[in-house]
């Protein structure tokens, strides 16, 4: 669903998809991946469909005026909106930028909302910075180990 942006940008474009994805018996996972807010209103609206449904909850890690507006707050509302359902979802943390939001503590605070939340993280463009890279090479941590970790 990417005809301009976030999926909850085009809520009836987005229901029209899985609307067509019942109707057709679908039967794979449908991920979502968004940045936006979901409200209960659109989750009951979703949650008729009986389709494999997973959201996967887009984060920059930290809310920056500068770089991803709202991102960390909008998760926490989007894991609190779900948090009592069945319908699967994680956390997608990216991009991870060099400098920016690649700090041990803005990692770890992700790692903790996942774990307050029990659910995955998924990463992209994780470039840390020397002293990132020194913790991982310290820790003897490979990118392949991280990416289990996560």
């Amino acid at each position: 669903n990417l005809y301009y942006g976030d999926p909850f940008l085009q809520v009836a474009n987005t229901l029209n998809i899985l609307r067509r994805l019942y109707e057709n018996k679908h039967t794979g996972p449908v991920i979502i991946i968004t940045k936006g807010i979901l409200k209960k209103e659109l989750l009951t609206q979703i949650s008729n469909f009986d389709l494999d449904i997973h959201f996967a909850f887009s984060t920059f890690g930290i809310d920056s005026l500068k770089y991803d507006i709202n991102s960390k707050d909008s998760l926490l509302r989007n894991l609190d909106t779900i948090s009592n359902t069945q319908i699967k979802r994680s956390i997608e943390f990216r991009p991870i930028c060099y400098g920016i939001n690649d700090s041990k503590e803005i990692i770890e605070d992700v790692f903790k909302i996942a774990n307050r939340y029990d659910v995955a993280i998924g990463y992209s463009g994780l470039r840390g910075k020397p002293e990132t890279q020194e913790y991982w090479k310290k820790n003897n941590l490979s990118y392949n180990q991280i990416s289990l970790i996560v």
